[in-house]
């Protein structure tokens, strides 16, 4: 077997699945199901904008008949059929896409300048020439081993294809530089999709409350609203508005109250207070004299001293409670639950 490499211009690939010198292997397909329209465009703005996307395999063979040499797709099916569709004026790209000049457009609507960017992109390309069926598969066998395990964010996004699946995507794209920034995140963590993770617990707890949750409750979310979302603007709204003032106007960069753990907890508790949607459940008032009303910085700057005691016993009385909430079981519904109320108090006196 031999493997080559190249590339080719979109117009070209279309052209030939056009003509049949590129052809689907359905033997191949890994899935059944079929890419939904948000999928379909926000691989099609990834190209206009010339980001890379991974690279399609093909294998040749020679059809002895004809004399033509065929080329089937056995990896890269849906991409294939996406950019094929655009290049039909078959699809209507999402009004949802990050990027507003694209939004709601056909390729004969784009711009002149977007147009050739997408019909010049050049796609790459491994060609089995030679191959075996077996051979094939165990190029991907072989590939598959080398990989990183997916963690359970990133197998989400790779298994559901649904509204929500883009909604949390839009929401990570618009808030990573902010996450990064103020300290809620690592580029690390971000590059694993933590905020997917962080981002996903927000809007379960918005939809059901403050709960213990798992790897099989969060992807139950997006099972959900794998085929709608009618949540979507309200809670859209509800998490930017927390989110403007939980990173941008509380002070948090660079104090405890930016980890993950504690974010979640302020985070919830501005959507709780800010008018489009309250958490489901039922809430205690922590005794708290120290906070001053109307002071929201000055609270949170107690909360942020409380845990940066050596101990939760080393913090004041009224915020022992709230450290020690801070510090053990930080994923289960009873330690959120506390650390809730505080921020809530604090926000809201």
């Amino acid at each position: 077997m031999k493997t080559i490499h190249s590339t080719e211009p979109i117009l070209d690939f279309c052209n030939g699945l056009k003509n049949g010198e590129y052809m689907v292997n359905r033997d191949y397909q890994r899935s059944d199901k079929v890419w939904p329209p948000n999928a379909k465009s926000f691989l099609i703005e990834t190209i206009v904008l010339d980001y890379p996307v991974p690279k399609l395999s093909l294998h040749q063979n020679l059809d002895v008949k004809s004399r033509k040499t065929v080329k089937q797709i056995v990896d890269g099916q849906q991409r294939s059929m996406a950019i094929q569709e655009f290049y039909q004026n078959k699809l209507r790209l999402s009004r949802t896409l990050a990027t507003e000049r694209l939004r709601n457009k056909t390729f004969e609507e784009l711009d002149e300048e977007d147009q050739a960017t997408f019909l010049n992109y050049g796609l790459n390309f491994d060609i089995f020439v030679g191959a075996t069926v077996d051979e094939v598969r165990e190029v991907f066998r072989r590939m598959n081993s080398f990989t990183i395990p997916l963690n359970p964010e990133e197998t989400r996004h790779a298994t559901f294809q649904g509204p929500f699946k883009w909604f949390i995507n839009s929401l990570s794209k618009q808030y990573d530089t902010a996450f990064s920034e103020v300290g809620v995140f690592t580029p690390k963590q971000l590059t694993r999709m933590a905020d997917a993770k962080l981002l996903t617990e927000i809007s379960h707890a918005i939809e059901h409350g403050i709960t213990t949750t798992s790897a099989s409750s969060l992807s139950a979310m997006y099972k959900a609203h794998d085929n709608d979302f009618p949540q979507e603007e309200v809670m859209r709204q509800a998490i930017e508005s927390a989110f403007d003032l939980a990173l941008f106007e509380s002070d948090i960069a660079g104090t405890p109250l930016a980890k993950p753990l504690n974010f979640y907890a302020l985070a919830l508790a501005y959507v709780h207070v800010g008018g489009h949607l309250r958490i489901p459940g039922e809430f205690d008032t922590p005794d708290a004299p120290s906070f001053e009303p109307g002071d929201r910085l000055f609270n949170l700057s107690l909360l942020a001293d409380a845990l940066e005691a050596d101990s939760p016993n080393d913090a004041s009385r009224e915020f022992a409670a709230f450290a020690l909430a801070a510090k053990d079981r930080t994923n289960v519904a009873a330690q959120r639950k506390v650390r809730f109320e505080f921020f809530l108090e604090a926000i809201s006196v």
